[in-house]
């Protein structure tokens, strides 16, 4: 089952597109969270994956994938958790959730749960004005040379303190998407052949 049955103090609205899957951030996990938007292949892949199935506007490679990277244990999800699924780019890729109802994609995870990351995709975010800029550009294509990353050294210790904070609280355990019974996903992810990542290139 998704989430935790008490709610966040102070929570941060998230929705899908069509608004069948809902969910919330809390507060503090906000507060300990680090926007970001990256350019790299692989999310951009992802972004036109879900975006082909829906038929809806491929993002411009210009934009980027905006992201907002927080602990899981803040987020809950209230509504539609029917509508939730994760596929992979490939055997070894991250695993990124998504909804059925109207492939709103969700976020990304991990395959196991004991490094407690979560990369939020600001599209399922209510109010995403609110969380500010982005602080680190990541895998920004360069003219002349390969991508560079900017803010680096603040995301890694951003990054770093939420893992260590989450593993020494036990609060990694709050995962809502893994049973921590088994560690393994609360739904069983589908990989896309190399032919199908392939063709996501762009």
């Amino acid at each position: 089952m998704f989430g935790r049955q008490k709610l966040p103090p102070q929570a941060q609205e998230l929705s899908c597109d069509c608004g069948k899957v809902t969910a919330v951030a809390s507060l503090e996990a906000v507060k300990a969270a680090t926007r970001v938007t990256c350019f790299c292949g692989d999310c951009r892949a992802a972004d036109t994956y879900l975006r082909r199935e829906s038929e809806a506007q491929i993002t411009p490679k210009a934009s980027g994938i905006e992201l907002l990277h927080m602990s899981p244990d803040g987020l809950l999800f209230t509504n539609g958790i029917e509508h939730i699924r994760v596929f992979r780019l490939s055997k070894r890729g991250p695993l990124r959730w998504y909804t059925t109802c109207c492939n709103t994609p969700i976020a990304t995870t991990l395959p196991k749960p004991d490094i407690p990351l979560c990369a939020l995709q600001l599209r399922f975010c209510k109010h995403p004005e609110t969380l500010g800029p982005a602080r680190v550009k990541a895998f920004v294509p360069q003219k002349n040379g390969p991508p560079r990353t900017e803010g680096v050294m603040q995301f890694g210790m951003a990054l770093v303190n939420r893992i260590v904070s989450a593993r020494l609280s036990g609060r990694w355990k709050e995962n809502p998407f893994f049973n921590m019974e088994t560690k393994t996903p609360v739904s069983e992810p589908v990989v896309l052949s190399q032919k199908e990542r392939a063709a996501l290139d762009r």
